[in-house]
């Protein structure tokens, strides 16, 4: 019996330090596999939802990533499929460090020709652990 127990515990454990990322780069690349495969059970483990009154079931469902297709409010040209974290289409560029927390910036280049190079820049936050990394809603 004890053995399970500690079986558990040890599976618990490993289970729980597995769900932090060790960089804000793997963090980026990670976000975009899985929002791109919507792995949404997945990336909702990622989050840090202490505090933020969001459950871990609503984190892992897609209405949590993905607006409505139905909002009447967007215009027609500015459709946006992704609420949070960010567009995959997005790439790392470079990020600020705070005390406990990482604000990481992702940009993406659209060339529209004739040298017309449009940029369009999106955020997220990390906070940092000492296990790593995890998503700030």
């Amino acid at each position: 019996m004890k053995l399970i127990a500690v079986t558990f515990l040890t599976f618990f454990l490993m289970e729980q330090s597995m769900n932090y990322f060790s960089t804000p780069e793997e963090a980026v690349d990670s976000i975009k596999k899985w929002l791109i495969e919507e792995n949404w059970e997945r990336l909702g483990v990622y989050y840090h939802l202490d505090g933020s009154g969001i459950n871990k079931d609503e984190a892992c469902s897609s209405s949590f990533y993905l607006n409505d297709e139905s909002n009447e409010n967007h215009h027609p040209t500015d459709k946006v499929k992704y609420k949070r974290p960010f567009d995959p289409s997005y790439n790392y560029n470079y990020l600020e460090e705070k005390e406990d927390t990482v604000t990481v910036w992702l940009i993406k280049k659209i060339d529209q020709g004739n040298d017309n190079i449009q940029i369009g820049v999106q955020f997220f936050y990390l906070i940092k652990k000492k296990e790593g990394y995890k998503i700030l809603p």
